[in-house]
């Protein structure tokens, strides 16, 4: 499978600090596919700053699966980049289809902790998410989350000022 990828200019900045003095380092996000990736709309993908909102999506087809892998990317020399210090990642909009089928889901491996919008800022909508923990085929223990709850997108924030 030839990865396919999303590419997110200006997604953070890291500061550095050292004895002698703070370097801000810029990084950009490349999201590529590895495993077959099969998109609804195409056209859906990317960092929609208009009026659908200003959130990074990645869309995928109904009843599929993707492995996907982010990749962070010094912005100058396009090198990827390990970030220094902990940083935190952000997911919305996990639910089934009207009729409990069609069940969203994601895993997240090497994660400290996770919070859901419960826990999160006092964020007011409630969480529809089962939380368990499993074990990759790498022998990685990783954070599994699965909608458990139809929605069709009325508890969807718009815009990343919704909730920071």
């Amino acid at each position: 499978v030839s990865p396919q990828g999303i590419y997110y200019a200006g997604i953070g900045t890291e500061e550095i600090v050292t004895f002698e003095d703070t370097t801000t380092l810029f990084f950009d996000l490349y999201v590529t596919n590895k495993t077959a990736y099969v998109p609804n709309n195409v056209n859906r993908n990317g960092k929609r700053a208009n009026q659908a909102g200003d959130f990074g999506v990645v869309n995928l087809a109904d009843n599929q699966a993707c492995e996907f892998e982010y990749i962070f990317v010094d912005r100058l020399s396009g090198a990827r980049y390990t970030l220094q210090n902990s940083f935190q990642f952000f997911f919305f909009d996990l639910d089934t289809g009207l009729e409990g089928d069609l069940v969203e889901s994601f895993e997240i491996c090497d994660a400290l902790e996770y919070e859901t919008s419960v826990e999160f800022r006092n964020y007011s909508v409630p969480t529809t998410l089962n939380v368990s923990i499993v074990t990759n085929a790498e022998g990685e223990s990783c954070f599994l989350f699965t909608a458990t709850a139809p929605f069709s997108g009325e508890n969807n924030p718009t815009f990343q000022s919704d909730i920071f």
